[in-house]
């Protein structure tokens, strides 16, 4: 209806100017007929100039109205394709204009993907459901004062938002306010860092006490009770090492893991030959294979596998990986290394190759399989830290294979193993041709 009446509305002006040029002749000949030539002349001058302005105001309130019927609500959608709506989407934030009647007026593109039940003349409490919220729109239209408050909403995952509340016009005879204007910020990812950050530091506290109360209390013991005790100072000034290196490759980590990220959005660009690192990888686990009377085993049919990294970071990888291999797996089995042809990662979208290291371990629960990269996340935590684990070797796998802009996929068979699928993209022979760029 709006479009057919916008195609009418140059005709209807056409029509008028076709009518107003002839009667503004014949009213001139009239008036050169009634009065001298030169009185008739002024005076058909002071008419045209006056039509003109007049035609000039009437056109600018021409505009005027159409543009605000452009930006008035219509029967599809939030508002017809005018400026005001194009303005208003292009923010990201949660925008709001609600009448005195808590009814919806206005709202932007965002308002409509974060709260689907939002429309046009919808009373409020349909789309935010959230009783402090109402009451604060309310206090707004009541006594024109700003409000602003944190609030949660949500099904299965709640979201968490800052709202600010402002009133639309000044107060009028004393009565309530025009309508209220609504803004909401999503601020569910800086509260998700929050708990995090509290959690990591939760965790890390947690992880270096119980080794240093260990220390502390034997070095009191060896001051006291054991001063002349040779067997018992041998036994706990082992320990204590032990307690030490534990809190030494925790601290190690961390300070991996906090480089590691810092360089994230930056991948590597070095030309990798794979099979290499992977046979120098392995090389540096046969003290630890050969405690556990294990075998690395690296099956590879590829001549000349090339990958784009970061030589020291992707021996940390594989290290990590076939050292849980190793600690897990059942004693006297293999830890085989395949790597399969270039394939479609998944992540990037890039070309890449895929290394599987595989056990014959005990097998991990499917339930645990998704939290197996999160920070100090163990499935058996006193025979993690038995076997000097850190909870933090996957964390650190997950993020440089993240920087390499590669996948990592764990599957495991409880009583049969565990495998762990690296995916690397090749190396661009086109950006980099020097063949001195190997490692």
């Amino acid at each position: 209806m709006t479009d057919r009446k916008e195609r009418r509305e140059p005709k209807k002006r056409l029509i008028v100017t076709a009518l107003a040029v002839p009667a503004g002749g014949l009213t001139f000949l009239w008036l050169v007929r009634l009065v001298d030539g030169g009185a008739a002349l002024f005076i058909g001058v002071l008419l045209i100039a006056s039509a003109a302005i007049l035609w000039g105001g009437l056109s600018r309130l021409h505009k005027r109205l159409s543009l605000y019927q452009k930006q008035a609500p219509t029967e599809a959608g939030t508002t017809a394709a005018g400026p005001a709506e194009i303005l208003l989407d292009v923010i990201p934030d949660i925008l709001f204009l609600i009448d005195d009647s808590r009814r919806v007026v206005a709202f932007n593109r965002a308002a409509k993907e974060e709260f689907p039940d939002t429309g046009l003349a919808t009373d409020f409490s349909f789309v935010i459901r959230h009783p402090a919220v109402l009451r604060a729109v309310d206090r707004v239209l009541a006594e024109g004062r700003e409000e602003q408050l944190e609030f949660s909403a949500g099904g299965g995952r709640q979201h968490h938002y800052r709202m600010h509340a402002v009133a639309l016009f000044p107060p009028s005879s004393g009565d309530r306010l025009g309508g209220v204007a609504l803004s909401i910020h999503d601020i569910s990812a800086i509260r998700d860092a929050e708990k995090m950050r509290a959690d990591f530091v939760a965790n890390v506290s947690h992880e270096l006490k119980t080794p240093l109360a260990t220390v502390i209390g034997f070095i009191e013991t060896l001051g006291g009770a054991a001063a002349d005790d040779r067997e018992s100072q041998k036994r706990f000034l082992g320990i204590m090492g032990k307690e030490a290196a534990r809190m030494s490759r925790l601290i190690d980590d961390l300070l991996s893991l906090s480089q590691i990220e810092r360089n994230e959005h930056r991948p590597p660009v070095d030309r990798i030959n794979l099979k290499t690192l992977l046979e120098e990888a392995a090389s540096l686990l046969d003290d630890m294979a050969s405690q556990s009377a294990n075998r690395i085993v690296l099956q590879c049919d590829i001549e000349d596998p090339r990958i784009a990294g970061d030589h020291d970071q992707l021996i940390q990888v594989f290290t990590n990986i076939l050292t849980n291999a190793l600690k897990y797996g059942r004693p006297d089995t293999e830890v085989t290394i395949g790597i399969h042809p270039p394939h479609r990662l998944a992540g990037s979208g890039l070309d890449g190759y895929g290394v599987t290291v595989s056990d014959h371990g005990p097998g991990i629960a499917a339930s645990h399989l998704p939290r197996l990269t999160e920070r100090f996340y163990r499935i058996d935590a006193a025979r993690s830290r038995d076997v000097g684990g850190t909870g933090l070797g996957l964390a650190i796998v997950k993020h440089i294979v993240n920087r390499h802009r590669g996948d990592l996929r764990i599957d495991s068979t409880e009583g049969v193993g565990t495998r762990v699928t690296v995916g690397l993209p090749l190396f661009d022979r086109a950006r980099d041709p020097a063949p001195d760029a190997d490692r």
